[in-house]
């Protein structure tokens, strides 16, 4: 079974002008890819770029004001569809975002969870550009390659997977390790490792704390760009 997200939220905005901050190019590039193109037809063009990752998509149905609906045919997770559905309410809008086709079994849980992480960083941007006119640029900002996938739990992030070579694995980090901080910043979710590997940049040496088993173990790596 494929792997979905759905995040759903409300804006003090009317239905219009949300329309316009997901249809419109120049209007989803101040929140969410820089650049992000939208040709809002069914068979229009779609293509974004973040710091390391490009994709080419299309539009596949449109109901101006209510629905968006695309396919990513490119990218991070090839042949995905991302749906936005607008609802007018008393407070404003209604805002129901879903992801689908993101993969089956363990790597569409673990590509559900990094999209989830995306996407709330993705609509805290927009939460900005429409109260504030302002572009935060949070969520493109590039972060650097931690050379593993992690997987949230309950007790924090647990590695799931090395690249051999990378900055993980310098560092000692092996599958089934449970990250504990990164430069000295605790680190228990994607976005909060995110933001620590933001803060620092190719060629920095970064000490990595991390539990296997009942042993506190560290290890020193230097980042590489994404």
């Amino acid at each position: 079974m494929q792997a979905s997200v759905e995040r759903c939220f409300e804006v003090p905005f009317a239905a219009e002008r949300v329309w316009r901050a997901f249809a419109e190019t120049r209007e989803r590039s101040q929140w969410e890819a820089d650049p992000f193109e939208i040709d809002a037809r069914p068979g229009g063009r779609v293509h974004w770029a973040l710091p390391g990752m490009e994709c080419e998509g299309e539009v596949l149905e449109v109901v101006p004001g209510r629905l968006l609906r695309h396919r990513e045919g490119s990218g991070p997770h090839s042949a995905t569809e991302v749906c936005v559905r607008l609802e007018p309410t008393q407070a404003g809008t209604r805002i129901t975002i879903t992801h689908r086709n993101l993969g089956e079994g363990d790597e569409g849980a673990l590509a559900a969870q990094s999209t989830a992480a995306g996407w709330e960083l993705a609509i805290a941007d927009l939460h900005v550009w429409l109260e504030r006119g302002v572009a935060a640029r949070r969520f493109v900002r590039r972060w650097n390659d931690p050379g593993f996938v992690g997987r949230e739990t309950a007790a924090g992030l647990e590695v799931v997977r090395v690249e051999a070579g990378g900055f993980a694995a310098t560092a000692g980090l092996q599958a089934g390790d449970l990250l504990l901080a990164v430069g000295g910043g605790p680190v228990t979710t994607h976005r909060e490792l995110w933001t620590l590997l933001k803060e620092h940049g190719p060629g920095e040496k970064l000490e990595v704390e991390y539990l296997r088993g009942r042993e506190r173990l560290a290890g020193v790596a230097t980042l590489g760009p994404r």
